[in-house]
């Protein structure tokens, strides 16, 4: 699975709230060949304003460009 973000704006206002979140693997099969996920992110902005709030929080690929 991939996802892709292009000059997204994205603001969470909310303690604990992450901007983009990304929790990879499969549920069904224990093959590596299908876990994970890939996000790309690219000429976009992330804010977070209260405690504990990620940006980016993820456990798989990630590509960021002007990010």
């Amino acid at each position: 699975m991939e996802g892709t973000f292009k000059k997204a704006k994205i603001k969470t206002i909310n303690k604990g709230a992450n901007g983009i979140f990304s929790y990879g693997g499969s549920t069904k099969t224990n093959n590596t060949g299908s876990d994970g996920t890939t996000v790309n992110i690219s000429d976009s902005e992330i804010t977070t304003t209260e405690g504990n709030s990620g940006g980016i929080m993820t456990t798989t690929d990630i590509t960021l460009k002007n990010a």
